[in-house]
C-alpha cells in the first residue's frame, strides 16, 4: 500500500480509507489515522474545505494525475460526510 500510496495511485488512497476507517470506530483512534495519513507524500490535511453541497469539514486530500480528491469529515464528530475529486 504504501509503494502504491508513493508512486500516487490514487485507487490506492482510496482504498486506503474506503477498506481501513470504517474498521476504526473510537474516534481518538481514528483522528490519528486520519493525522498520521496526512504525514504520507502527496497526501495534505486540510483544515477547512467543503463539499458541492457546501457541508464543512476537515479534509484530508491527495493529488494525483493533475486532480485532487479529498475525504471530508465532520470536524464534531468525524464520520465521514464527504467525498470530492476536483
Amino acid at each position: 500500500m504504501r509503494t502504491r500510496l508513493r508512486a500516487g495511485d490514487p485507487a490506492a488512497f482510496s482504498e486506503l480509507f474506503g477498506e481501513h476507517a470504517q474498521t476504526i470506530y473510537r474516534y481518538a483512534a481514528r483522528a490519528a489515522l486520519y493525522r498520521a495519513t496526512a504525514l504520507i507524500p502527496g497526501v495534505r490535511l486540510v483544515a477547512r474545505s467543503a463539499d458541492a453541497m457546501n457541508r464543512q469539514g476537515i479534509a484530508v486530500a491527495f493529488d494525483a494525475d493533475g486532480e485532487r480528491t479529498e475525504w471530508i469529515f465532520d470536524a464534531g464528530s468525524w464520520p465521514s460526510s464527504a467525498h470530492a475529486t476536483t
